[in-house]
């Protein structure tokens, strides 16, 4: 318990007052005392106080009057009645309707009161470090929800664009599709790993390519590009040839067969 306790007792008796100091002279607490309901309040606005204790009997505002008006500013402040009054059922039933932690009849053992004081302040503070664990999960859980909410977004705005990018390789194979020249992509390894169909009408097989048609390949990858007139299974025509860097460490031959005869 770092923080400094600090305890109000109210009565409208002097010696009760000084008997209560006695009582916690030696505890560590902070004694703060009012004569009033009214003082009490102006105590309360000046200070930081964990627990009232409060005598029953007062003029002007008594007890149960003070701790409703204390529950109604602070909360969180445990509140005890300290009391004679000799209809205890009446005064249970006061300290139900005014939410108090306790009530501690007069005159009190000494022992009793603090080990009800002591126990008042570990409620106190288990309480208030559960607000604090509240407030942390709390705030935990909307920076989760923030982050959800941002993650959301982004996958959002990257399936759009993956659909987008889709649509614009469907839309470029397409067009490649529809083309009347010929068409392959070899990687440095010899392989086909696309071509379209007018390709295909000349080689006819997209694995197995012409002897002519892999030796061009095989110069095309110290060149970026060449020209060669080329007859491939009775199809006379030029074939062109493109190198391109698609990525890191990753190269492609473009190859195109365009017939003599295309219209």
């Amino acid at each position: 318990m770092d923080e400094k306790v600090k305890i109000l007792f109210v009565d409208d008796e002097e010696n009760v007052l000084t008997a209560v100091k006695r009582v916690f002279m030696d505890a560590g607490y902070t004694i703060l005392t009012a004569l009033s309901g009214k003082e009490a309040l102006k105590i309360l606005e000046e200070n930081d106080v964990q627990l009232i204790v409060s005598d029953y009997r007062m003029p002007d505002m008594n007890g149960i009057e003070l701790l409703k008006v204390v529950r109604k500013q602070r909360e969180d402040i445990i509140r005890i009645i300290l009391s004679g009054y000799a209809d205890l059922n009446a005064l249970i039933t006061a300290v139900n309707e005014g939410h108090i932690y306790k009530f501690i009849p007069k005159p009190w053992n000494d022992d009793e009161l603090r080990i009800t004081i002591s126990n008042a302040l570990d409620r106190y503070f288990l309480h208030k470090k559960n607000l604090e664990l509240t407030s942390e999960l709390e705030e935990k859980n909307r920076q989760l929800v923030m982050l959800n909410s941002k993650l959301k977004e982004f996958m959002e705005q990257q399936s759009a664009h993956l659909e987008s990018k889709s649509k614009e390789m469907n839309i470029n194979q397409h067009i490649i599709d529809s083309l009347p020249i010929g068409i392959s992509f070899f990687d440095f390894k010899n392989m086909v790993f696309r071509c379209n169909p007018a390709w295909k009408g000349v080689t006819g097989d997209q694995h197995t390519m012409p002897e002519k048609v892999m030796k061009f390949v095989d110069t095309m990858k110290t060149r970026y590009g060449a020209v060669e007139k080329v007859e491939i299974n009775g199809i006379s025509g030029k074939l062109l040839g493109v190198s391109l860097d698609i990525g890191k460490e990753q190269k492609v031959v473009t190859l195109a067969f365009i017939r003599d005869n295309i219209a």
